[in-house]
């Protein structure tokens, strides 16, 4: 039987694996990792012009490792905390900026934000979780909200509120829940502006 922390790694592996190719080249003002030799340990890997960086603690203690491409972060970067065997950061870099899957993990290994990038901002689907469970979901484009956003209680996994985004902007219907998922509340937006809606009886 697969270590509790290897069971939710695998899932994790396969995300990134499936979605490598979302990566986006960065345009000329988006802010790049640049590394700093003297905080990390550099390898070179044979056969390739790519880097290895590994940044240890005091202790020596693995924090942060990962690959450098002309001194920029590239691909895949794993982030620990205290030593731990199982990571607490998993994040995607192109040319040292933000490209495809984020994720943060709690100290039992569970996803707390599953994300992705372009270019450093937030873009495609996000997810905040507690416990393993989802509080809020949404989808970005170019780091705005766009679509819908829904926050939940994660103690019972019902809906709380959702919203609907167009480009950053309240954009469609907007409504509340009571405990039992009945909508109570609901307003409708357009352009940022409500034109209608109150209580649901």
């Amino acid at each position: 039987m697969l270590p509790t922390a290897m069971r939710y790694l695998l899932p994790i592996l396969l995300f990134l694996f499936l979605f490598r190719c979302q990566n986006a080249p960065a345009p000329v003002a988006v802010e790049t990792a640049v590394i700093d030799s003297l905080e990390y340990v550099i390898s070179p890997i044979p056969g390739t012009t790519t880097l290895r960086a590994e940044k240890r603690d005091p202790l020596g203690a693995l924090v942060e490792a990962g690959f450098v491409l002309n001194g920029l972060k590239q691909g895949t970067w794993t982030t620990y905390d205290g030593g731990e065997a199982a990571p607490r950061k998993i994040v995607s870099y192109v040319d040292g900026a933000l490209n495809g899957p984020y994720l943060e993990l709690d100290e039992l290994g569970r996803i707390a934000v599953l994300a992705n990038y372009k270019a450093n901002v937030l873009h495609g689907s996000y997810g905040k979780y507690k416990i393993g469970r989802p509080e809020l979901t949404a989808s970005y484009i170019d780091g705005q909200l766009d679509g819908t956003m829904a926050e939940f209680d994660y103690r019972n996994n019902k809906i709380k509120q959702e919203a609907t985004y167009r480009m950053g902007v309240l954009h469609g219907p907007f409504r509340y829940f009571n405990e039992e998922g009945k909508i109570t509340l609901e307003y409708v937006y357009q352009n940022g502006e409500r034109v209608s809606g109150g209580i649901v009886e």
